[in-house]
């Protein structure tokens, strides 16, 4: 359980509940972290489906319409295009550019390990009855990624809106 052992994810976990303010995310949250230990599927689920519902209202709250046929790569891409996270979009005059720019396209690579993880080990498909969960480390890192990036992404969102 992240609880006592990683204050920088616990941290994290508080500031984004703060950040987006709802109940549903508050509880979900709640649920992701609780599972981590007990049922790491379950964990793994909910990981991806923050980093959904990061993507998803960001989108909304700058209008943006959001295609249903989007998977979770394609709607996390048009999220950090939507708020300059593009590896293409680094301020050239930037000295740590291809630094920055690595970091920024391996979102895509982090979202794409997020939804193959899930798809495979996370809960929301259904799974043979001979089906063996990861390890809860497997959902620690899910749930550590997870929470890094939508964090990123949302002080991005907010700091490119407040400018």
């Amino acid at each position: 359980e992240i609880g006592g052992k990683n204050k920088v994810i616990e941290t994290q976990i508080k500031d984004i509940k703060e950040a987006f303010d709802s109940e549903y995310i508050n509880r979900q949250v709640e649920l992701m972290v609780e599972q981590i230990s007990i049922s790491p599927y379950i964990a793994i689920g909910k990981a991806k489906e923050l980093l959904e519902t990061c993507s998803k209202t960001i989108l909304e709250e700058q209008n943006i319409p959001i295609d249903p046929k989007w998977d979770l790569i394609k709607l996390v891409k048009e999220c950090c295009k939507s708020i300059g996270l593009e590896a293409k979009q680094v301020n050239d005059k930037l000295t740590a550019k291809p630094i920055a720019a690595k970091i920024l396209g391996s979102l895509s690579v982090i979202t794409q390990g997020m939804a193959e993880l899930r798809n495979i080990y996370g809960d929301g498909h259904g799974k043979r009855r001979e089906f063996s969960s990861l390890p809860p480390r497997y959902a620690d890192l899910a749930v550590g990624v997870a929470v890094a990036c939508v964090k990123f992404m949302w002080e991005t969102y907010k700091e490119r809106k407040n400018n």
